[in-house]
């Protein structure tokens, strides 16, 4: 059975890997993949000669698992991409990882969430990526409606999956005041949500500018006043986290480099 895993690296800070889904069912306009469809932390050179495209079968992303365990003490995965739940192999990707104890988070938007796929996250976290609140700003920015998005995000929630919301603060598109809406509309559901609040990063043909850290405490500081687990990662430099391994596709075997801030250089 084929997957669209097309890319893995691995982190020893924490002895996590991140799995990269090649498709996604959205097409966001301020999309990090417009600028590099590999995974930021590798360096610009490394980025740039990786032009293999090729996706994984079932039993060559079990191989490399069991490798990471064995070879890497490999503890937990992040699933993003890309959209994981676009891949038909999704539920045997986790069960694989389930059965290897490996600890699984899924990155999603949300939008297609099948009972089959909301069962198995059970096993699991999830974070559910909210571009906007606002209906029309969310089908301007991805081409879809955020109803569906949210029904499965509650869909989830009374499963008892461990989700989190996740959301970008995007200079005069999803301003501190709009992710202030976001974190009330989720304290109505359970304040205990976590709500993670990333910085946008520019990319080619869209408007809009990074964000300014005094733009991040503000986000912070109004999303604090509804919900009790408030995560400003836009804050965190990714210094000193270890090595980044490049784990497929292969350049010259498994090759580690230095963590860097996220497209250093762009």
């Amino acid at each position: 059975m084929n997957t669209e895993i097309f890319h893995i690296t691995f982190y020893d800070y924490d002895s996590s890997a991140y799995i990269h889904f090649l498709n996604c069912n959205f097409r966001c306009i301020g999309c990090i993949r417009r600028i590099s469809i590999w995974d930021c932390h590798l360096p610009l050179n490394i980025r740039n000669s990786l032009k293999h495209l090729r996706c994984l079968k079932i039993d060559e992303f079990k191989e490399i698992i069991n490798l990471l365990i064995h070879n890497y003490s490999l503890k937990s995965v992040v699933l993003g991409g890309g959209e994981p739940t676009t891949d038909k192999s999704l539920p045997l990707v986790v069960s694989i990882l389930n059965s290897l104890g490996v600890k699984v988070k899924l990155l999603t938007n949300a939008y297609n969430i099948s009972d089959e796929i909301a069962n198995i996250l059970k096993e699991c976290e999830a974070t559910v990526s909210i571009k906007s609140i606002n209906p029309g700003k969310h089908l301007e920015y991805t081409g879809f409606p955020i109803k569906q998005v949210l029904d499965n995000f509650l869909k989830i929630y009374r499963l008892n999956v461990n989700v989190s919301i996740e959301t970008i603060l995007i200079p005069g598109f999803n301003d501190p005041i709009n992710i202030a809406d976001i974190a009330k509309y989720i304290s109505l559901i359970d304040d205990k949500i976590p709500l993670i609040i990333d910085s946008y990063i520019p990319v080619p043909g869209a408007p809009w500018r990074r964000p300014d850290i005094s733009e991040l405490e503000e986000a912070e500081y109004l999303s604090k006043l509804y919900l009790l687990n408030v995560y400003c990662r836009g804050k965190v430099i990714s210094k000193g986290m270890g090595k980044v391994y490049l784990v497929y596709p292969y350049l010259n075997g498994f090759s580690s480099y230095d963590v860097k801030s996220c497209f250093e250089g762009v």
